[in-house]
């Protein structure tokens, strides 16, 4: 009986793992497909999306244009190193675009990694917000243009 549990829990995980395979290769797939995919140097800082934000991106805001991406990327970079913002996460919000993502950021490494793409209107934030909850994580917000 023993060895039957163990083994029906075997084949449990490897099913599991192999769902998990699936949806990221799924994932990678989509994101090859998103204007968000691609890396930028904005004032010495690298701007690197994840897969898993370059996938939502395809699917939250396909409207918006690789121009589109990169002029969000290089104004929250200019308002980053302008106001002097420490390394952290940080959800940053285009009032122009009507779109927020969420990223970390490191002052030492002079790196925004993208981390989640959030979904058009439901992150917009009102008049005086100063914090998101993102993920059941508290954030600062920062609004661009």
């Amino acid at each position: 009986m023993l060895v039957v549990f163990k083994t029906i829990n075997n084949l449990m995980k490897t099913y599991t793992q192999f769902k998990e395979d699936l949806n990221r290769n799924a994932e990678y797939q989509n994101a090859q497909h998103s204007p968000l995919f691609f890396k930028l140097k904005v004032n010495d800082v690298l701007i690197k999306p994840s897969i898993h934000a370059s996938s939502q991106a395809v699917e939250r805001r396909p409207d918006l244009t690789k121009t589109d991406w990169a002029k969000m990327h290089q104004t929250a970079v200019k308002y980053l190193v302008v106001n002097k913002y420490k390394s952290g996460d940080y959800v940053i919000f285009s009032k122009s675009l009507e779109q927020g993502y969420v990223i970390e950021y490191s002052t030492l490494q002079k790196l925004i990694n993208i981390i989640t793409c959030l979904p058009k209107g439901k992150s917009t934030p009102k008049e005086g917000t100063r914090k998101l909850v993102v993920e059941g994580v508290e954030m600062e917000l920062i609004i661009i243009e």
